[in-house]
């Protein structure tokens, strides 16, 4: 029933998770297939495409062809094939033509418009349907641009001349949050920025809510009992919260907080009568892991506001590696919206070892949300303790593995519920962390394990 050798090292390493993994049934879920990666990168400016599509039906490849492109699209209604290619730095020609596959497509220049691209069977004549690009997400900060210099280049006068007002710096990144007047604004020095010779990336910003606020418990809870130990060789695994601050006074929690840096705008509230959303994630982290050589570096994207936004993150996320020493990288928060900018923080990071997990979502839908949908994120949903999916949960084909959705914590003497994906994330980085603290073993083959035993299974 599992997969040999993976799931007693959970039971011997994380022996509170274990159980509580059996009276959720966790491992015996059914849900959605496994996950479609579908991604595709098109450099309009440098005539470069990149792809890794599993699961898009053709339509919507068009949809993210003519979103790149501004070409205007038609397709014949009948083609609905799913696309499967993976390929990169190809020029448009050869994309279309790996994208497409056996269907015929041409792509005719315009004198006064952009180019028209019609995709067939036959005939081009049966390219009737027009394909819009996709509509904005809803969280869209649409008079906000992420703009990413090459080294030694300076924002400030870029800025000015093209009107915008910095709001937020990565200086490390050499990547800059910048505000424009409206969202018209903004779309022109999209296109504008893109054509600088200093500028190396442009992408939008989006904002991210706080996620699920903890409740008064009305059944009580169990102590955080777990303390501190000094790991023998004097190395620890670092978890990276990223999320609003965790309280200091949180009794037992903060001796585990290696480190902690803020990236916000605004500071949070002094005082507060109730655990703050990366309290709880933190509790949950270390209840999971089990293990005293277990540290978190936090990081606040939040300060005193109800959300944060894509730049936040992506910055809090390099802050937590490369400040906070985080191996192991928590994300119990979710919105629409793909950043290029905290897509390839993650990749990178990833490449030199990097765990991520991130929560999928707190809809009962499919569209997929960020960050959890990159491909080296293990993506979260909650399960419901009957072998599916809870009924508040993302059932994206992006989502990896489902946990236990609700925990309780204890906040000045009193118990707080919390539930969520938010939730769940922060278990499975937990119980990445007691693995990998208790094993020693290289972080690629603890995601390995946590991907092959805690997967969905399809139905």
């Amino acid at each position: 029933m599992f997969p040999g050798g993976i799931l007693p090292l959970i039971k011997k390493f994380s022996p509170s998770l274990f159980a509580i993994v059996l009276a959720a049934g966790w491992l015996l879920l059914s849900g959605p297939p496994a996950r479609g990666v579908d991604r595709l990168n098109w450099d309009k400016k440098n005539d470069r495409v990149d792809a890794e599509i599993q699961t898009w039906p053709v339509p919507k490849v068009l949809q993210q062809i003519t979103a790149a492109t501004g070409w205007k699209v038609l397709v014949d209604p009948g083609i609905k094939e799913v696309v499967s290619t993976k390929f990169k730095n190809k020029p448009a020609g050869d994309a279309l033509e790996r994208l497409l596959g056996d269907l015929n497509y041409a792509l005719i220049p315009q004198t006064n418009g952009p180019s028209k691209l019609l995709v067939f069977r036959s005939a081009p004549g049966d390219a009737t349907l027009p394909v819009a690009p996709p509509k904005k997400p809803a969280n869209l900060i649409d008079n906000e641009l992420i703009v990413t210099l090459k080294p030694g280049q300076k924002i400030d006068g870029l800025a000015r001349r093209n009107r915008a007002k910095v709001i937020g710096r990565a200086d490390a990144l050499n990547a800059y949050r910048l505000k424009f007047g409206d969202a018209d604004a903004a779309d022109s020095a999209s296109a504008a920025l893109a054509n600088e010779s200093g500028v190396e990336a442009v992408d939008a910003n989006y904002s991210i809510s706080i996620p699920e606020t903890p409740r008064l418990a009305t059944g009580g809870g169990t102590p955080f009992t777990l303390s501190p130990t000094v790991a023998p060789d004097g190395k620890y695994t670092t978890v990276g919260l990223v999320d609003t601050a965790v309280q200091g006074r949180q009794g037992g929690i903060a001796d585990f907080i290696s480190s902690a840096f803020s990236v916000a705008a605004s500071e949070p509230a002094a005082n507060s009568s109730s655990p703050w959303h990366g309290t709880s994630m933190a509790e949950g982290i270390l209840k999971s892991a089990n293990d005293g050589t277990v540290r978190i570096a936090s990081v606040d994207v939040y300060g005193g506001n109800a959300t944060t936004s894509m730049f936040d993150v992506g910055y809090g996320i390099y802050k937590v590696i490369n400040d906070g020493h985080a191996t192991i990288v928590n994300l119990s928060l979710a919105g629409e919206g793909q950043s290029a900018f905290v897509d390839k923080i993650i990749n990178e990071a990833h490449a030199r070892g990097v765990i991520f997990v991130a929560a999928a979502g707190n809809e009962h839908i499919a569209t997929p949300m960020e960050p959890a949908a990159n491909a080296n994120v293990i993506s979260v949903t909650s399960s419901d303790g009957k072998g599916g999916i809870a009924s508040y949960a993302n059932i994206s084909p992006t989502v990896d593995v489902a946990a236990p959705g609700t925990i309780v914590v204890q906040f000045d003497g009193r118990y707080y519920s919390v539930t969520g994906t938010s939730t769940s994330t922060a278990l499975v980085s937990g119980l990445a962390a007691g693995i990998a603290a208790s094993t020693h073993k290289p972080v690629a083959e603890v995601e390995a394990a946590i991907r092959k035993t805690l997967a969905i299974k399809a139905p």
